[in-house]
Formats: structure tokens, C-alpha cells, sequence
């Protein structure tokens, strides 16, 4: 069997070839797959209207972009975050953004703070809980990617624990750098001369470990030696896409790429396909990915609108029911769209089981709200894409009839392998929801 210390001369080849590596110190037999996660969120509302499919034969229009793929996906209404309208301890009954999400992964309503304000987790969120299960497997236990979120401490998504809220990292090159690039020389921010002259001999971290991965891939098999070119390609590709400027030093001082992922759309994708490659290599198996947050007020422009999203939901400044709904409409189209891509990534990738990362994964798409004016948080959709290794039966929509989403959670952490009865408020535990498990 070959060692990995016989092929390696350097650490930084784990990082980009741990797939590979894998390869050499398996058994001849059939490999087993690891299984993924990952959390796709989006802010306010949906409209059901032009979400639910009434004929699997043909997708309304917000899911459109997803029929390619319908039979890796299940789409799911009538799921109700009873949590959020539990009584809190003043006896009120509460219903605002400030319980949205921070009960969507916790399965927790949080607690009442001051002046009717909402206070920091109760316990972890499900991604956490699964990252302390399995996490110990990979060199990060999970990964948090935010598109333009905030610090908003009442409208956070996720939990390390008890008070501990977790904001996503909002910088596709902090994340890029932070995965890919520990052997590389740190960015200058700086613009004198010599820092610009570094900034010009800045090598790839493919350049950095060459003449390893070239042992490496002599090392592997002709089957494997293809998936490895194209795994460095993607990972260059990356490399190219995430563009750094140092300030001050003029046009020639830049790398000729695609952008440099600072608006809103550019950010997402550079992100979605950082999440891709750190589940093809392995670095993690748990990741959140997390648009803009909760009570969002981005513009949509690149859709041709003016209005934020918030006011688009509440439907403020005398906005006709009508136009808002067709507004939220297109929103949640351009969100499906996004949500296919990423999904589309890693049904393009082999696993070391022959099938693909998708079908060894669950993409999760959560959304903060069902409907955005009264902040209905009962028939709520969700929507997975891959069976999850096989755990769940997707190609069909089921509707349930409203029952507690800490089911759904339960059934997610089952995926993952959590032996779990329960998740979050004890007053709403129930068995996972066998409509949609194999």
C-alpha cells in the first residue's frame, strides 16, 4: 500500500488531494462515501402560489429553474416552526423577525429580552449539533458563508450553544485563503514597492507544491488520473476567480480575472463554489450558506427593482398586493436559480463511490418565513436536493399538514447519522418525517 509520507514532500498537497489520497490507502473494495450537509437559507417570505407544484410534470414558477433535477428533489409544504408562536414567558404571542430564524435551526423559541425584544440561543442549531457529531472527521468541522448577511444580533441563523450566536464570514477570499491558501504568501494591503513586487510574484498554491502532486498523480491509477486534473483545474479556476487589488497601486497592480466578488450575485456564486470544492476535498462535510439576513432590505436591481426586499414583503408604501407578490415571485426564482447552481456543482463531481456529491449530500434550502406581511412562520416550505446516500426518497412533493418542524430537524440529524428522538423544544418533539425517507 503506498504511504501518504512516500508521496507527499509537502503538507499543503493534503489539503488539495485528500480525495486522492484516499485513494491509495483504501481497500480494493468499493468505497464508501461520506455524507454532507448543507444549509441553504434565504430571507422573508415565499408565495405559495408560484411555489407549489400541483403536477411534478411541470414546476410553478419560482421552482422552474429546478425541473432539471426534480428527481433528486423533494419539495415540501405545510411543515409549521410551532416554536415561533409558543407563548413566551410574558404570556405574549409572538410573531416577529426576531424569532424567524433564530428558531428555524434550533427548534427553539429564543427568550424574551428587553423591551420585547428577543435574547441569544437557547442551544445549538442543527448544523452545530451535526458538526459536533461528525465534524471530528475533516479539518473543519463546518464552514459558515454569508452573502452580504449582517451582525444583527436579533436576526441571527445559527448557535455554537447556550448565548452563542455564530455569523457567517461574509469574504469569499478570507474563506478561500483560510481553505485553500495556508501555504501561500499573505495578500499585501499595502502600496509600496516592495509589497507590489511580492503581489506580482504571488504563485498559485499548485505552483507552491508542484512536484508532489505530479508524484501524486503517478501514484494513482489511469481511471483517477482525469478526476485529479480536473479537481486542480477547478480548484486553479477558483484561484482565478477570487481577484485581490492592493489599494493604491495602481490598474497593473490586479489579476486579470472575472471580478472581484464584492457585489451581491458575484459573492454568492464565488461562495457556493468555495463550499463545492471544500466538500470535494473533504475539508468539511457540514456547511451553511447564508443570503443577505433576517428582515433583509436588499434591492434586487439586477431584477429591475427599486424597492428593498423587507418593503417588498410588507408591501410598504401603498404597493398593491399584486405587484408584491409578483415581486416576491421573481425574487424567489432568481434564489431557485442560485439554489440549482449550487446544487448542479456537485452533481457534476464523481464521489470515491461512483455516484455523485450531491447524491451523497442533502442541500437544504430553509427559508426565514412563509409569507413576509404577517410573518407567518406555519406551512413553510423547504425544499432538498439529494437523497443524502440513499436516506431520503426524492422526485415527488409531499405536503404535510402542519406539523412541528423540529420533525424536519430530527430527520436531517437522522440523515446525518444522529441517533436523535428529539431536537430543540421538548414540547414539540415528534418521530422524523418517514414521507420522505427511503
Amino acid at each position: 500500500m503506498t504511504s501518504r509520507r512516500s508521496v507527499l514532500g509537502g503538507a499543503g498537497v493534503a489539503t488539495l488531494a485528500l480525495p486522492f489520497l484516499r485513494l491509495l490507502e483504501r481497500p480494493a473494495q468499493a468505497a464508501t462515501a461520506p455524507k454532507r450537509i448543507i444549509f441553504f437559507a434565504t430571507p422573508n417570505g415565499t408565495n405559495l402560489t408560484t411555489y407549489w407544484p400541483t403536477a411534478w410534470s411541470g414546476f410553478p414558477e419560482i421552482l422552474k429553474p429546478l425541473e432539471p433535477m426534480k428527481q433528486k428533489l423533494l419539495v415540501m409544504r405545510g411543515i409549521d416552526s410551532k416554536t415561533s408562536e409558543k407563548k413566551d414567558s410574558s404570556g405574549a404571542l409572538p410573531r416577529n423577525h426576531a424569532l424567524s430564524y433564530p428558531d428555524l435551526l434550533t427548534g427553539w423559541q429564543p427568550p424574551v429580552g428587553t423591551a420585547s425584544t428577543y435574547g441569544g440561543p437557547v442551544d445549538l442549531s442543527l448544523d452545530q449539533a451535526i458538526a459536533n457529531s461528525i465534524g471530528g472527521q475533516t479539518q473543519f468541522k463546518s464552514l459558515q458563508l454569508g452573502v452580504g448577511t449582517s451582525k444583527h444580533t436579533g436576526f441571527w441563523l445559527l448557535s455554537a450553544g447556550q448565548g452563542q450566536i455564530m455569523f457567517p464570514e461574509n469574504s469569499p477570499t478570507k474563506m478561500h485563503d483560510r481553505l485553500f491558501a495556508a501555504l501561500m504568501p499573505q495578500v499585501p494591503t499595502g502600496p509600496d514597492p516592495m509589497a507590489v513586487k511580492r503581489l506580482a510574484n504571488r504563485k498559485s498554491m499548485l505552483d507552491f507544491v508542484k512536484d508532489d502532486l505530479t508524484r501524486l498523480r503517478c501514484a494513482l491509477g489511469s481511471e483517477e488520473r482525469p478526476k485529479f486534473d480536473a479537481h486542480l483545474g477547478a480548484v486553479r479556476d477558483l484561484e482565478n476567480q477570487l481577484a485581490f487589488t492592493v489599494k493604491g497601486a495602481g490598474a497593473g497592480c490586479q489579476k486579470p480575472v472575472m471580478g472581484t466578488a464584492t457585489d451581491f450575485r458575484t459573492t454568492g456564486k464565488n461562495q457556493m463554489d468555495i463550499l463545492v470544492r471544500a466538500l470535494a476535498c473533504d475539508l468539511t462535510r457540514v456547511g451553511v450558506i447564508q443570503w443577505s439576513s433576517g428582515a433583509s432590505d436588499i434591492v434586487y436591481d439586477w431584477l429591475g427593482m427599486t424597492a428593498g426586499h423587507h418593503n417588498i414583503a410588507h408591501r410598504l408604501g401603498g404597493m398593491p398586493v399584486a405587484t408584491a407578490a409578483a415581486m416576491t415571485t421573481k425574487i424567489e426564482n432568481w434564489y431557485a436559480s442560485q439554489f440549482f447552481y449550487l446544487c448542479d456543482q456537485l452533481d457534476r463531481i464523481t464521489d470515491v463511490d461512483g455516484r455523485t456529491l450531491l447524491d451523497n449530500t442533502a442541500v437544504v434550502w430553509t427559508h426565514e418565513q412563509q409569507e413576509g406581511a404577517s410573518h407567518n412562520m406555519r406551512d413553510m416550505p423547504w425544499v432538498i436536493a439529494g437523497s443524502c446516500g440513499g436516506f431520503f426518497s426524492t422526485g415527488k412533493a409531499v405536503p404535510f399538514k402542519g406539523v412541528a418542524h423540529n420533525r424536519m430537524l430530527v430527520t436531517l440529524a437522522r440523515a446525518m447519522g444522529m441517533q436523535v428522538n428529539s431536537f430543540g423544544d421538548p414540547d414539540f418533539a415528534g418521530p422524523p418525517l418517514a414521507e420522505i425517507m427511503a
